[in-house]
């Protein structure tokens, strides 16, 4: 389960990412059917929610501790969510399903959060 914090405005939401120990924080926002396919990145991440949702696989559990089935988790405003290091993650609308971007509109208008890199500390 992930943390929640309270939301404020985005100088605060930046703060309080900083203050976690991220130097380099980054805020993004994307529409509704956004969709990263799988990919990992060589630090740490973490996602700070401030405004909509933003929902996760993991492809490579999918494969090897849930038997193929595709375990997805979505996350609200405030929820922190941190991706280790070189762990293959899809995030988007449509994650680890293979329907088009258009059959989903389950997702708020704007996935909006906080990302920084550990790695760059």
């Amino acid at each position: 389960m992930a943390e929640t914090y309270p939301i404020g405005t985005r100088k605060e939401c930046e703060r309080l990412v900083k203050d976690w120990g991220f130097k380099h924080v980054f805020t993004w926002a994307d529409g509704s059917n956004a969709h990263y396919p799988p990919h990992s990145h060589g630090g740490v991440t973490t996602h700070l929610i401030r405004q909509g949702t933003l929902a996760i696989t993991y492809p490579d559990d999918n494969a090897k501790l849930h038997n193929g089935e595709v375990k997805k988790e979505t996350f609200g405003v405030g929820a922190r969510l941190d991706v280790p290091a070189g762990k293959l993650h899809e995030v988007g609308a449509d994650v680890g399903y293979g329907l088009s971007l258009t059959d989903y509109d389950h997702l708020s208008d704007v996935l909006y959060y906080e990302f920084a890199l550990l790695s760059n500390l």
